[in-house]
């Protein structure tokens, strides 16, 4: 896929180079920040090494719920939410799914 059709994915991202102080303000939806640098690294990542990892990574942690969102881009939300975290942790997975990838949804 080009880059353009990855954008076309996305929620927050739409190919700014800085992000919108509407994500990274104080008064913005929470996690959208961390969904806007989510969604920038998937889609401006070249290296197909990099999605193929973030694919396998996301199907280590099945979720509970379905969702229509790439399983490359899921691995990068996934990967976003669990820096410094366990992922072992059933409680993580549960929290990634229940808060984080809910309110990517909404």
């Amino acid at each position: 896929m080009t880059r353009e059709e990855l954008i076309k994915q996305c929620r927050y991202y739409k190919g700014e180079k800085e992000c919108p102080s509407q994500y990274s303000g104080f008064e913005s939806k929470r996690f959208s920040f961390f969904f806007w640098i989510a969604e920038k690294t998937y889609c401006n990542s070249t290296d197909s090494q990099r999605r193929k990892s973030a694919n396998e990574f996301f199907s280590q942690f099945p979720l509970g719920i379905k969702t229509n969102i790439q399983p490359a881009l899921a691995g990068e939300l996934l990967g976003m939410y669990s820096k410094g975290r366990d992922m072992t942790e059933a409680s993580n997975i549960n929290g990634f799914e229940k808060t984080f990838i809910s309110s990517y949804l909404n």
